[in-house]
């Protein structure tokens, strides 16, 4: 008898430490506001700090955002956040711009962590696309990259969009365009 009674035991606390971790692992969905949390981080996963990050709210257009800036640590708070669904992008000089990335926040717990490419890693990637013929892949990147107008930077990305034109008057007009951005 004290045998059997040992194993209903056993079950029973198996039973309550597997409902308990199934509960822990399980994070209820939440509504209200909260802050939402996030990273940037660089290529070489090294926080990127000054990132200007956007939220977007997909449900309702007319719920306004300010945007935030990372901290030393590449950390960004948005306060006050209703749960939702949002788009998150951001911008940095001479880094790749952050486009649109879907969020649910509905979970208070999690920090959103997102990846950019420094400016010579962002060219680096088009240049090797450039070689393997995805023109259009390049053309996208080269677009994304964040520079200053008339800066050497941007000299350098309109230099490389060349590149990923196919000859004709797209080519042309670019090449126009590099000589008057080099005057």
């Amino acid at each position: 008898m004290k045998k059997s009674s040992l194993f209903v035991g056993a079950i029973s606390l198996l039973s309550f430490m597997l409902l308990s971790f199934t509960a822990c692992a399980s994070k209820p969905k939440f509504e209200g506001n909260a802050e939402l949390c996030g990273l940037i981080i660089d290529e070489n996963n090294s926080p990127v700090k000054d990132f200007v990050v956007f939220c977007k709210s997909d449900s309702n257009p007319l719920f306004s955002i300010s945007p935030v800036v990372t901290n030393d640590g590449g950390m960004f708070v948005f306060f006050d956040v209703p749960s939702g669904h949002y788009k998150i992008s951001g911008e940095k000089t001479n880094y790749l711009k952050i486009l649109k990335i879907p969020y649910s926040f509905n979970d208070r717990s999690k920090i959103l962590c997102l990846q950019t490419k420094t400016f010579r890693a962002a060219l680096t990637n088009a240049e090797e696309l450039i070689k393997l013929g995805e023109k259009k892949a390049a053309s996208e990147i080269l677009d994304s990259i964040c520079c200053e107008k008339k800066s050497e930077e941007k000299q350098l990305v309109s230099a490389y969009k060349v590149f990923t034109l196919d000859e004709g008057k797209k080519k042309e007009r670019a090449l126009k365009k590099l000589k008057e951005v080099n005057k």
